[in-house]
């Protein structure tokens, strides 16, 4: 029961790691749906820029890759170049996904911003979760 309560402490509000967490359980979803479900997204024309680059389980196999690195960074936390290698692979996925939904929502006029909005929060969400994780700047702020 110990160990169950210990992997749930990751999503504590002042726990370093839980923006990480609640990220790596996304990248899941996203990943796997982009290399299961690819037509899924290419049936959305939100995503036909995205798809256009690249194919659906090749972002799936990106954002899985990065899936498994935020997960092994949760695990092995003091492993500070494990933890600088997961957001060095995350910020660039996020970022490029982030401009294809704003070129999308300034050339389409029918297009919401729920997606710009969205990968903002979530490019926002990994950016600060580098910052918690990132041990002696972590440190420093305790101090």
């Amino acid at each position: 029961m110990g160990r169950i309560k210990d992997m749930f402490c990751v999503f504590r509000l002042h726990e370093p790691r839980s923006h990480m967490a609640i990220m790596t359980l996304a990248f899941w979803v996203f990943g796997l749906s982009l290399i299961f479900q690819g037509s899924r997204y290419a049936n959305t024309p939100a995503y036909a820029n995205l798809l256009a680059v690249l194919p659906a389980p090749v972002w799936g196999a990106w954002y899985t890759t990065a899936a498994v690195l935020k997960t092994a960074s949760i695990v092995a936390y003091s492993k500070r170049l494990l933890v600088i290698l997961t957001h060095t692979v995350t910020v660039p996925l996020l970022a490029f996904w982030q401009v294809a939904f704003l070129i999308r929502y300034i050339s389409d006029p029918h297009t919401t911003p729920v997606n710009v909005v969205s990968w903002t929060v979530f490019l926002y969400l990994v950016v600060r979760s580098a910052l918690q994780m990132d041990a002696p700047i972590y440190r420093r702020a305790e101090s």
